[in-house]
């Protein structure tokens, strides 16, 4: 009877081990999967971004479209100005693993210590700055 007892009881802590043991591992794999679709979300939202997430032309009000449409054509007509004046020197170097990276370089004033480092996406190009 005893042994029963015994083996009732040791059947018990090893179905409370059991459940304490069941606990931890589907929290982590809770984790992992929450991880995995925020990851996925976050990769196709950097790199597949469309045009989706910016501003919808119809959102803008029909008041306040002709000070947007000012306020574009100022700041292209400011990057031409710029632009006309800066010189552009085309840079390359060769990265670590051999990837050839180039930049523009564009100098408007010798004695300026003022830079600016300007990255576009990764499904961008250089002539995504013309608007920046």
């Amino acid at each position: 009877m005893s042994e029963k007892r015994n083996e009732n009881a040791n059947n018990q802590k090893s179905g409370r081990r059991r459940r304490w043991l069941l606990i931890p591992a589907a929290l982590i794999l809770a984790a992992v999967i929450a991880l995995g679709f925020l990851g996925n979300y976050l990769v196709n939202f950097a790199l597949l971004r469309s045009e989706e997430h910016d501003v919808a032309p119809e959102a803008i009000t029909e008041e306040d479209r002709p000070v947007f449409e000012a306020n574009k054509a100022a700041l292209e007509a400011m990057t031409d100005a710029w632009l006309a004046e800066a010189s552009c020197e085309e840079i390359s170097l060769a990265s670590d693993d051999g990837l050839t990276l180039r930049a523009d370089l564009f100098v408007t004033d010798e004695t300026s210590h003022d830079w600016l480092i300007g990255v576009h996406g990764y499904t961008g190009s250089r002539e995504d700055y013309r608007t920046t």
